[in-house]
This record gives structure tokens, sequence and C-alpha cells, in this order.
């Protein structure tokens, strides 16, 4: 039947009839074009006519195949998840053999060929966030779904000493942000096939801490302690390079007034920049947050990017103390003790998790904040030789892999079970990274209560038949 004059033809979107074969190659043409403006501008800035000026289309054309930019992205979301999801039906055993290390080789090798090609997409689940938008609830839904069978495959293989369910969460959060620091980086890395393998080590011993070390190491050489190699060519020592401070120097000589104003107006930045993001938060939200008007703000700021820096000052002294926390920590004390640096370290990354981010992506640009995360960078590796020296695990190690695996964890475990509607406590979450990062880096065989008393209203049955 002719549609009425001013009636919209359906459109091609998810659930449509077959388009044909032109029709199909014009839907193909639609979903690239607009991974590659969702890559160049992030999901809210983009608008259909950014999409249509690539492809090189009229906006009514498109129309016919999606009625906007939030249908491209649903559609895009399911042919990423189909992908994603056909690598886990293929997935071989998992367990703590050579084999099942082979299978999770295999497919960490084949996530990051998804990521790589649907990278827009990963990067940008945990940003959409549009006020009545489905979007937010498909992403939630699938990941839900996905670590499901997860947790099932990790159940066959054997896993114990660790909830399933909460495992599967948390590995795939820090799969995605490795494939993420890896994808950044693929055209600088040294050789991204060892530091997969690297990778690799460490997930196998997170998940199956008993795995022997001929099962990983293949033909590889175990030095028998880290303090009698070079790391990348050099000794990892303490930096004695004086790091920039921004923030003590803009309050140093001020009046206690003066330098309570700056630290309110810090303080309301790193709020408002860890729940909005930092090119999303304005001025006006910061000062009107922290009481002021904005004129206060101009008499000791000139720019937001100052504010983020001087944030940056106070994460780096206090990564930079937890960091040497961590490097004295004797064996004797390494349980209750690191159980508690975890937490506090946990807390740390909430508060400053916009500096983290920033220094993660290397945006936005600045030598200060730079510098900042060079001496952060360098401390963390310290306390992380310092303790690995102490070990001999059998298994291949490597520091810069150790590195980002740590702080994926911390960064992605509270964001990756609100995503999957887990709701634990810090405590829990705490308790909870001490004992991976044990198995998986430190091999001191941590004994510690993983129960949590505020996690007793999520149902567990549905793993079984996931």
């Amino acid at each position: 039947m002719r549609a009425e004059v001013g009636q919209r033809r359906a459109s091609y979107g998810p659930g449509s009839p077959q388009v044909g074969s032109r029709g199909a190659q014009t839907l193909e043409g639609i979903l690239d074009a607009s991974l590659e403006v969702f890559a160049d501008k992030g999901y809210h800035d983009t608008t259909i006519q950014d999409i249509v000026a690539k492809l090189g289309i009229s906006r009514a054309a498109l129309y016919q195949y999606f009625e906007s930019k939030e249908k491209i992205f649903v559609e895009l979301l399911e042919v990423c998840g189909a992908a994603v999801v056909d690598v886990i039906r293929q997935l071989g055993e998992l367990g703590p053999d050579a084999a099942g290390f082979a299978n999770l080789r295999w497919w960490l090798a084949e996530w990051s060929r998804v990521y790589d090609r649907y990278a827009t997409m990963f990067i940008e689940w945990a940003n959409i966030d549009a006020p009545g938008a489905p979007v937010g609830s498909l992403v939630s839904q699938f990941n839900t779904h996905f670590n499901r069978r997860v947790a099932q495959r990790l159940i066959e293989g054997g896993i114990s000493g660790v909830d399933a369910h909460d495992t599967a969460i948390v590995l795939t959060g820090v799969i995605l942000r490795w494939n993420y620091v890896r994808h950044s980086n693929r055209n600088n890395q040294r050789d991204v096939a060892e530091q997969d393998y690297y990778f690799a080590v460490l997930v196998q011993l997170m998940l199956f801490p008993e795995t022997p070390g001929e099962a990983t190491r293949g033909g590889r050489d175990v030095l028998r302690r880290w303090s009698q190699h070079r790391v990348g060519g050099r000794l990892v020592t303490r930096n004695s390079g004086a790091l920039p401070a921004p923030y003590r120097n803009r309050t140093e000589g001020l009046t206690a007034r003066s330098a309570g104003t700056i630290r309110a107006l810090v303080t309301s930045a790193a709020r408002s920049f860890a729940s909005r993001g930092y090119q999303r938060t304005s001025i006006d939200e910061v000062v009107s947050a922290a009481g002021f008007a904005r004129g206060t703000f101009y008499k000791y700021f000139d720019a937001k990017l100052e504010l983020l820096v001087a944030l940056a000052d106070i994460c780096a002294q206090e990564s930079i103390a937890g960091s040497r926390r961590l490097e004295y920590m004797s064996r004797e004390d390494f349980g209750s003790e690191f159980v508690d640096w975890c937490g506090s370290t946990l807390t740390m990354s909430q508060e400053f998790r916009s500096v983290y981010r920033a220094w993660l992506e290397r945006s936005p640009h600045s030598p200060e904040l730079l510098e900042l995360r060079r001496g952060v960078v360098d401390a963390i590796e310290r306390a992380l030789f310092i303790q690995l020296s102490g070990v001999d695990r059998g298994h291949a190690l490597e520091l810069h892999s150790c590195l980002v695996f740590l702080i994926a964890l911390f960064d992605q475990m509270p964001d990756s079970f609100e995503l999957n509607r887990q709701s634990h406590s810090h405590d829990y979450m705490a308790r909870f990274l001490a004992v991976l990062l044990d198995r998986a880096i430190f091999g001191r065989d941590l004994v510690v209560d993983l129960t949590d008393a505020s996690h007793a209203l999520v149902a567990r049955g549905a793993i079984g038949t996931a």
C-alpha cells in the first residue's frame, strides 16, 4: 500500500525485513561510517548530519534505514555483541594446564581482533547515558548475559576460591581495559605479541593460580629473582627528579581562607569530573557545586585545565605515597595490610578517577599532567618490582603488563559491577581485589573471607543455566 503523504516508510534498522543486496550494502556503509564518526567525535557529540556527510548520502536516505543515531548505535551494539558471543561459543575448555592456557590465549586473541574492529563501541559503552534512552539498559543486559556465559565456562574449567560470576564480571572489564591500552598504543608497542602473552599469563593465574609453571612458559626462561635483572634495559629505581607541584605552588603563601577556597574548588571539580567527565563539565557547574560565584574561580584559576592539573598534583602525591606503602610491605605483613592497601587504593582510584582517565587517555594534553603521570607510573613500577623480587612463581611475568593489569582491576571493578547491576560493599571489593591481585601477580596464597552480607539479595542460581 502506498504510504500517505508525510509518512515515513519503515526503516531498515534492527528487526527490519530483508533489504536486498543493494540495501544491505547501504546499511553496511551507514554502520561503517557511523563507527568512524563515533570514533572521531564521540557518541554524544555526533549528529545525523555528521554521519550523512561522511557517507555522502542525504538525511532522507539514511532515515530509510535508521530513525536516529541511537538506533544506529543499537544496531552496532547488536553486531558487535554477536561477534563477542560467537567467540565465546568457540572457546575450548579452560583449566590449570597447558591446554587450558592455550585455549585462553586463543580467546584473548579473538577478543582483541573483535575489539580492534569495534573499538569505538567498546569505548563508548560506558559513556551512553542519554536520559530516557534504552541504550544503557541494552548494554547492561548484554553484559549480564555475556558474563553468565563466561562464568559457566569458568565453572566448567574448575575455578575455585572465588565466585565465578563476580570473577567473570571483573575479567571482562580487565580485558576491555587491556585492549583499550593495547589499541591506543598499537603503533608504538615494542612487541604486541609478547605483551599479549604476558597478559594471558596474568589472566590464567588469576583464574587458576594452581597452574604449574611449565603450562604457561613454553620455551621462555624465567629468572629466579627479579632483582637479578634489568627491566627495559634499566634498573628500576626511585625517580629522583622533582615533579611539578601545581596545587602546592598555587596555595603556598595564601591565607587559610584563600587556600580553603582553592581546595573547595578542586574538590568540587573532582566530583564533577568523576560523574560527568572532564570534557562535559563546565566551570559554572564546578563553582555552583562548590557554592561560589564564577568570579571566585577566575580569582585563582585561568582555565578549567588548571583545575585538573591541580587535582592531578594531589592525586600524584597520594598515589606515590600508596605505592611506597606497597613497596615496603613485608611478606609477614602482606595479608591484612595488603587488603587494607587495596581498600584505600580503591577509594583513591574512585576519588581521582578523572585524573586516572586523563592519564590513561593522554587527554587533555598538558606537560604537567604527563610529568605527574610519569612519577606515579615509576612509583608503582618500583613497588611491583620490589615485591616480585621476593617471590619465585615459576611463570614468566613482565613488569609493564603487571602494572597495566593492576591499574585495570582498580579502575574497572566498581564500574563493571555497576554495569552488571551487582551491588557489592566497598569492603568486599577491597578483599576481592586483594585475592585476585595475589593470585595473578604476588603469589602469597592469601586466605581472605570473600562473603558479602550486603549482596545477599543477588540470586546466583542463574549462573548454572547461563
